[in-house]
């Protein structure tokens, strides 16, 4: 794996630590819920991102582990060579709780990773800096775009549910307790929830409490329907609308 190459990951290691990471706050109501992160990539999205990384002469892995450090800073040498050692593929400091968030609501969801150096710097390549990373991403930035604009209308309007879990059998995203509950807050049936989330049209804000009032008249009045779901960050507020 080398700069410029894309890696479509198929599963993520945490090394962060203190980060908000679920929606099940205490004021949902709804007690602690332990779902499944066995594949939280889905397999059919990574499938044509793949596919059209090759359409498009993109270098692409297929599969890879991508490690969320803390940051801001960058690894140690040792920690780069550990990393290594372990198995895993990308060095990354947002892919957690992100992905994760994601699979509690229940939205597919995939990882496309630019990689734009050697982090610590293993043998002869040198350590990273704040410059590389940026110059490296600005040249391939346009590839992204590209990537983006092929993949979007070839994404399927439904996902198999085994294949979405590696051939698992079962629900792909086994979440009743979320959409049960956007379903009650937003007036739609579960599978109007689900749909809103899965599908990509319902979005979120997050703001400070004081503000959510002002959000939502706000929202409204440019024709979308929020609703509040709560502290997802400490000290702050969550409103989704669609």
């Amino acid at each position: 794996i080398h700069p410029g190459d894309f890696v479509i990951c198929d599963q993520f290691v945490d090394r962060t630590k203190g980060r908000a990471d679920t929606f099940f706050t205490h004021d949902l109501g709804l007690g602690v819920q332990h779902l499944s992160a066995a594949h939280p990539y889905c397999e059919t999205m990574r499938k044509v991102a793949v596919d059209k990384c090759r359409e498009l002469g993109i270098p692409v892995h297929d599969g890879g582990t991508v490690v969320t450090i803390q940051g801001p800073r960058f690894s140690t040498t040792a920690e780069s060579e550990w990393f290594q050692k372990m198995g895993w593929s990308v060095v990354n400091m947002t892919q957690y709780p992100e992905a994760w968030l994601a699979r509690e609501l229940g939205m597919h969801y995939v990882n496309v990773s630019l990689v734009t150096d050697y982090d610590s710097g293993l043998g002869k390549y040198a350590a990273v800096t704040n410059d590389d990373v940026l110059r490296v991403f600005n040249e391939n930035l346009h590839l992204l775009r590209k990537l983006i604009e092929a993949m979007v209308p070839a994404l399927p309007a439904t996902i198999d549910a085994a294949v979405d879990r590696g051939g698992e059998d079962g629900p792909a995203w086994d979440i009743p307790p979320i959409i049960d509950y956007v379903s009650r807050a937003a007036g739609l049936t579960p599978d109007e929830a689900y749909k809103t989330f899965n599908m990509g049209v319902g979005m979120s804000v997050i703001c400070a409490p004081d503000d959510i009032d002002e959000v939502c008249e706000a929202l409204t009045a440019e024709g979308f329907a929020p609703f509040v779901m709560g502290e997802c960050v400490p000290g702050t507020g969550k409103v989704v609308y669609r």
